[in-house]
């Protein structure tokens, strides 16, 4: 990747690197976030300062990566299994690429650049095979956070990603859940669209956002639901068993969480979904989970589990999904979870 000339900073003044003080190489293509929403963020250093803190903190971090990677099932018949090891260091991996290459961003600091690229480094360079299914899900769940992160620290520093990419399309790509009807689909869709965007292959790109249109037109019912994860319980009969929908309003958070990045991403690449058919379905489940979020009682599985349901308040994708469906529940809604820090992002 070329470097920016002084010249071209100043015909191209909303080029992201301009507006860093020590210029660096402009990753095409950058994921997720325009240049003028990461000008208009960097430009408020208080609204983001905790999460450099957290980033300050990541500097230290020493990334975990396995040479095959099989994580035992997340459910056993008698409930949710405590985290699998090679899981939990995949995940917490991921967040810290994802993390410090948005530090990097928001900074210019070429430190936080260096650290991303060092944990994707350490994954891509090790992770030899994906033996199980659980892993497979594991990758479609954590894999775009590397994906994004690499879009937004190619070639700074020197960085070539070229065997990154080579490594996500003959590695990751096959592992794609994407052809499935549920959360996990719509995780597979992520992957791909991220995959295809960073690749720029167009007709993978195409395909996901074809197959991002067909889930949300079959997955969501005419009231707003997910009839495949309202039904969620907490162990591997899945939607079976005595608690059989505590889980629900956590999982349709799940799913709704990768439909609106994949949205967001498919946007940066300057393909807007939020407006089809398929994108009225979207905000229409929104505004659903909305409701059950500040009002569990209403959420049909509510008084067969006690008053309990799990997962309520991890709703940090309400920030992205209300620039683009406003609704006044979801704004009144306290949200936790920030996986890919859309409260920050999209306040």
């Amino acid at each position: 990747m070329e470097r920016i000339s002084s010249r071209l900073c100043a015909v191209f003044a909303v080029v992201l690197m301009c507006m860093f003080a020590s210029p660096q190489v402009l990753a095409k293509p950058m994921l997720l976030l325009s240049a003028m929403q990461i000008k208009s963020l960097a430009a408020q250093p208080l609204d983001w300062a905790k999460l450099r803190q957290r980033c300050d903190r990541d500097l230290s971090w020493m990334p975990q990566p396995v040479a095959e990677f099989a994580p035992y099932p997340h459910y056993s018949a008698d409930g949710a299994n405590s985290p699998d090891l090679s899981g939990k260091a995949l995940a917490s991996d991921s967040h810290v690429a994802y993390r410090t290459a948005l530090c990097f961003l928001l900074s210019g600091d070429a430190r936080y650049a260096q650290k991303s690229q060092s944990v994707i480094e350490a994954w891509s360079h090790t992770m030899e095979r994906v033996s199980n299914d659980q892993g497979a899900a594991d990758i479609n769940f954590n894999f775009p956070q590397f994906i994004i992160a690499a879009s937004w620290v190619s070639g700074v520093e020197g960085w070539d990603a070229t065997p990154f990419k080579k490594y996500l399309t003959t590695m990751i790509k096959p592992l794609t859940h994407s052809a499935k009807p549920n959360n996990r689909g719509n995780w597979g869709v992520l992957l791909d669209a991220s995959i295809a965007a960073f690749t720029e292959d167009s007709e993978m790109l195409n395909a996901a956002k074809k197959r991002w249109q067909e889930l949300l037109l079959t997955q969501v019912a005419a009231d707003g639901s997910l009839p495949l994860e309202i039904c969620r319980s907490n162990n591997s009969d899945h939607c079976g068993g005595a608690d059989k929908g505590v889980n629900g309003v956590a999982y349709t958070h799940y799913a709704l969480l990768p439909s609106a990045v994949a949205a967001q991403l498919f946007l940066s690449v300057g393909a807007d979904v939020y407006h089809s058919l398929a994108g009225n379905k979207l905000g229409k489940a929104f505004g659903q989970a909305a409701k059950w979020t500040n009002d569990p009682a209403s959420f049909p599985f509510f008084a067969s589990n006690h008053g309990k349901p799990k997962g309520v308040d991890r709703c940090s994708y309400f920030a992205l999904l209300g620039q683009h469906y406003p609704n006044a529940e979801a704004k009144s809604a306290t949200c936790s979870g920030d996986i890919y820090e859309l409260q920050t992002l999209f306040p």
